[in-house]
């Protein structure tokens, strides 16, 4: 395997690491319901999403792609809010 190669590999590991320090979950998430599931999934999107607008966005040099993503991203996080709103007002109920 070339160095190029094996440099990328690494590389790849390391951000897999770093991303799932961030929206990975390691235990179960207990008691296992289909909502107790989908809330956890969506504080993972949420966490990610929030890493992404305030530590990888700022980073963009280029105005026009910064502004870009940021409108992407801020409309996802957006429906996950309302969408996190929405289950724990379920919950609730």
């Amino acid at each position: 395997m070339s160095a190029e190669k094996i440099n990328t590999l690494e590389q790849h590991f390391s951000d897999y690491e770093r991303i799932q320090a961030v929206i990975g979950r390691p235990q179960i998430i207990l008691p296992a319901t289909p909502n107790n599931q989908s809330c956890d999934r969506l504080m993972r999107v949420k966490a990610g999403i929030h890493h992404l607008l305030t530590e990888v966005l700022p980073g963009i040099e280029n105005q026009q792609d910064r502004q870009e993503v940021y409108v992407w991203l801020d409309g996802i996080y957006s429906i996950l809010r309302i969408e996190e709103f929405y289950v724990r007002s379920e919950a609730q109920a």
